[in-house]
């Protein structure tokens, strides 16, 4: 009986780790394009600044 409650309890904590591992993946990779797109903006900006000045 005991062995039945520790798997179920193992199944219920592995779902749970599931569903955040996949709520921070999907959070993460939104914060990162939101932060690579603005640091493309800058590089973007900068070597527009570079080409004007030659």
């Amino acid at each position: 009986m005991d062995k039945m409650k520790i798997q179920q309890w193992i199944q219920i904590l592995t779902g749970v780790a599931t569903v955040l591992g996949l709520f921070f993946n999907v959070y993460f990779s939104y914060h990162n394009k939101i932060e690579s797109d603005k640091n493309f903006k800058i590089i973007k900006t900068k070597y527009s600044k570079k080409k004007k000045i030659d």
